[in-house]
């Protein structure tokens, strides 16, 4: 069929009046399904619980048994030591009491001497100045 100069084609469908109520009509459908279903999961019993195993695993023993030091060990520190007993002795019950100990004078830092700075090669002597910027370059060029 083809189309002649004098008539149009539309390419769309000419909507009436039903717009407002048809979108009335999809809403009260949704509700609906959706009321049902909340009733369907508010009156069903809980699911039951179920004690069952996520993985089941069997021991195998494959060649010899390992060395004891290629098997995996938890590592754990030592139980700390006891503090010592205290022992207090009393002579009477009518002693004075003992003078507290003398506190321990603080340890005594040695005294170190004020470094000397270093010399510096004289600008006249070629020979030390050259040898140290040959090194120099030697341990940069090295990794």
């Amino acid at each position: 069929m083809s189309i002649s100069t004098t008539e149009t084609q539309l390419g769309y469908r000419h909507h009436g009046r039903g717009g407002p109520a048809g979108l009335l009509v999809t809403l009260i459908v949704h509700g609906v399904i959706g009321y049902v279903v909340y009733q369907a999961q508010r009156n069903s019993p809980p699911p039951a619980v179920q004690v069952r195993d996520l993985l089941v695993t069997k021991m195998v023993t494959i060649g010899k048994p390992r060395e004891k030091f290629w098997l995996p060990r938890i590592v754990t520190p030592p139980p700390p030591a006891p503090p010592p007993e205290a022992v207090i002795k009393v002579a009477s019950a009518d002693a004075a009491p003992a003078p507290p100990p003398e506190p321990t004078p603080p340890p005594k830092v040695a005294e170190t001497p004020p470094e000397k700075p270093a010399e510096r090669p004289s600008r006249t002597d070629s020979r030390s100045t050259s040898s140290d910027l040959k090194r120099a370059l030697i341990f940069e060029n090295h990794p």
